[in-house]
């Protein structure tokens, strides 16, 4: 190739030489920076410090007193403007300006995870300090005895019947004489006819219930029969919001006389569960 073809080439741009332009028309000698290192966990603040989860040793069945005392110390080396807190994942508190917190929204026999976060007026956040707590259980004693109750029936002894009786099951329904809390219930038996009030003393319910029950006539008709009933509170749990009976037990003393007949008995140990 001459020169006079070089020459030529080039007014007519088929050849490039020296740098390349740039996108905006111009050569461009800058490299590109380099992008900017994500923040990680290490770059945070230290959290906040002696985070305990605090709890009366011994819960009532007011569900009004059910609660979680939550206690820290300000973050070495930074000035809080408020925190948050988390239950369970879930923010419960945004912009608390206290270093306690009272969690009344908790019921008893539940685990609970707490996460308190200190942030800054600048918006910059410590890492995260936690603290677990089991809840306490209020006594079952102190349980409301209220509702349907599946029961399993057993004879423990019985006397001048015409034929033998046998258990099996049956539904008691408890009715409670107040509003809320524990107190005297109502005594039926889901079925029969007849109830009677049962007294509460620490978790047993004790009466004489006048019904029907199992023994018959002579004729085989039905019996009003006295009914000597106890029943104890042995298990609970929080249903609806309340502390409430789940699990009861007892015992009842069934007599029935009657005009011409032998006075028959029958007596009986019961156990069972709430139907929800």
């Amino acid at each position: 190739m001459t020169l006079g073809t070089i020459a030529l080439l080039l007014s007519a741009g088929c050849v490039s030489v020296g740098t390349a332009p740039s996108s905006s028309g111009g050569p461009s000698d800058a490299s590109p920076s380099p992008s900017e290192p994500a923040p990680s966990s290490a770059d945070q603040a230290e959290g906040v410090g002696s985070l305990r989860a605090d709890q009366s040793g011994v819960w009532k069945s007011d569900p009004s007193s059910w609660s979680v005392v939550l206690t820290w110390d300000p973050p070495p080396g930074v000035e809080a403007d408020h925190y948050e807190v988390a239950r369970n994942g879930r923010t419960i508190e945004e912009a608390l300006s206290q270093t306690r917190l009272v969690d009344g929204d908790v019921e008893p026999q539940t685990p609970y995870d707490y996460a308190v976060t200190a942030v800054g007026a600048d918006g910059a956040r410590t890492a995260s300090s936690s603290v677990s707590v089991n809840t306490h259980a209020p006594p079952a004693a102190d349980a409301r005895l209220e509702g349907r109750f599946a029961m399993k029936m057993h004879i423990t002894g019985q006397s001048g019947l015409q034929g033998g009786a046998s258990g099996g099951g049956m539904l008691f329904l408890y009715d409670p004489a107040c509003a809320k809390g524990a107190c005297d219930v109502t005594w039926s038996r889901k079925g029969r006819t007849g109830s009677g009030r049962l007294a509460r003393s620490d978790g047993t319910y004790d009466g004489t219930v006048h019904a029907a029950f199992q023994i018959g006539s002579c004729h085989g008709g039905t019996l009003t029969e006295t009914l000597a009933l106890t029943t104890k509170v042995v298990e609970a749990s929080v249903i609806h919001g309340e502390w409430r009976a789940t699990k009861i037990q007892g015992t009842l003393h069934e007599s029935a006389p009657a005009s011409g007949c032998v006075t028959a008995t029958i007596d009986w140990a019961f156990a069972g569960f709430i139907q929800t």
